[in-house]
């Protein structure tokens, strides 16, 4: 449990949230190490700084310092100067592995850095950083042995085997690497066709929800539509009810109005021109007349009775309307109207009386 957390404080500290690609897989992968070196090189210090120290070898203890330094401002910083660089990453591999096989010999599993060597290439450039790499190896390898041979007390034995010995040494080593190195490069292969399929995978989500909220928007602005459509036709409905309502009323009233028209227009027939009730009886004709037309227009707004065109008198019509806006107007406010004698139009009485 305690190893499972401490991985993942790994993973996180690392980054490995962040791969996307094979791109940002190198990035993790080099920091990850950075950050796992920082806490496993120390642990090899106090054996092999006994070891430097007892046969002064100084240099090696300043490089492993500095070695460390540098993993732990990569694992843990990571920005500027020390953002992770796979080919710096490679470049140290390299050099500690020479270093410390030139100075302390083969022996004590020290090839095995030339192993680690090509399996970080093959983990960050695949199948072919692998290949290169094992390459880089046999050559280096032949250089020490056949060409520049150290010359120091860790090198006799090995220069004193056998030729076939020595080169049977360069092929092991490099086939054991090689043998290392190939499944993690498939590995690499493998990720990154899985991160292209994850990355083409997202943009089709992306895409669909995209398509998913355009379409959630327009079914909400549908509903808004008919949300509104639906009020419109309820306050349509409401006003033909009133419609309805209105012409029942204004029926009503033109029945109750016919005896008042009737009779006053019987009283003002019957009344002389110098009866002093004749000016009465002609006020409630009048009244009555202009309470018909509103009955009429009442009817027409209902559509009960369809608009019936006549030759109208303009200047008569202003005066009646003059009259009616004077009974509602304030008792501080005058209604001055200067008319003109005008011919009569061909219209709806009604109408123009609004």
């Amino acid at each position: 449990m305690f190893s499972g957390k401490l991985f993942s404080k790994l993973y996180e500290i690392a980054g490995m949230e962040n791969v996307k690609d094979v791109g940002s897989w190198q990035i993790y992968l080099v920091r990850a190490l950075c950050v796992a070196m920082s806490f496993g090189l120390p642990l090899s210090f106090p054996p092999t700084f006994g070891y430097y120290l007892r046969d002064r070898l100084y240099g090696l203890i300043v490089i492993d310092l500095l070695v460390w330094i540098y993993a732990i401002l990569v694992g843990f910083h990571g920005r500027g100067l020390f953002r992770p660089r796979p080919w710096l990453a490679l470049s140290i591999v390299l050099g500690l592995a020479m270093t410390f096989i030139v100075n302390l010999g083969l022996g004590q599993s020290r090839s095995a850095w030339l192993v680690a060597f090509v399996t970080l290439a093959a983990l960050l450039h695949g199948v072919t950083g692998a290949l290169i790499t094992t390459l880089i190896n046999v050559a280096m390898l032949s250089i020490l042995f056949f060409w520049m041979a150290p010359d120091t007390p860790a090198w006799t034995a090995t220069l004193d085997e056998p030729l076939d010995r020595q080169v049977m040494y360069i092929i092991n080593v490099s086939l054991i690497g090689l043998a290392c190195a190939l499944p993690a490069g498939l590995l690499l292969r493998g990720l990154g066709k899985v991160l292209i399929k994850e990355q083409e995978a997202r943009r089709q989500l992306l895409e669909e929800r995209a398509e998913l909220e355009e379409a959630y928007r327009r079914l909400m602005r549908e509903a808004e539509q008919r949300q509104t459509l639906e009020q419109s036709l309820r306050q349509a409905q409401k006003l033909k009810a009133l419609g309805i309502f209105a012409g029942g009323i204004a029926h009503d009233l033109n029945n109750e109005l016919v005896p008042i028209v009737g009779y006053s227009e019987v009283l003002t027939f019957k009344l002389s021109e110098d009866s002093p009730d004749r000016d009465k009886a002609e006020a409630i004709l009048s009244a009555a007349e202009r309470a018909r037309e509103l009955v009429q227009q009442v009817l027409l707004f209902s559509r009960e009775v369809p608009p019936a065109d006549e030759y109208i008198d303009i200047e008569r019509m202003l005066t009646e309307v003059a009259s009616s806006i004077e009974t509602s107007l304030p008792s501080n406010v005058a209604l001055d109207i200067e008319l003109q004698k005008t011919d009569t139009v061909h219209g709806n009485r009604s109408s123009l009386f609004q």
